[in-house]
């Protein structure tokens, strides 16, 4: 839904409609909804990436002292 980027340079001379609906109006709501939960989304599946890299490291400097 949220665009990624935006033209806003010296080329685009007249504003869309969907344009300003976008930047007043979604992104405003997205802001105040919803950004706090994809945060923490996002970090939550970063840290449980996070685990499992150390998780297998550990198991990998086990196995090459043992054998």
């Amino acid at each position: 839904m949220l665009r990624g980027t935006w033209n806003k340079g010296p080329s685009s001379s007249s504003l869309r409609l969907e344009d300003v609906i976008m930047e007043h109006l979604y992104i405003p709501a997205y802001k105040l909804t919803s950004i706090d939960q994809d945060e923490l989304f996002y970090l939550r599946n970063m840290q449980e990436g996070i685990t499992e890299l150390r998780s297998l490291a550990r198991r990998r400097r086990f196995a090459t002292t043992t054998a």
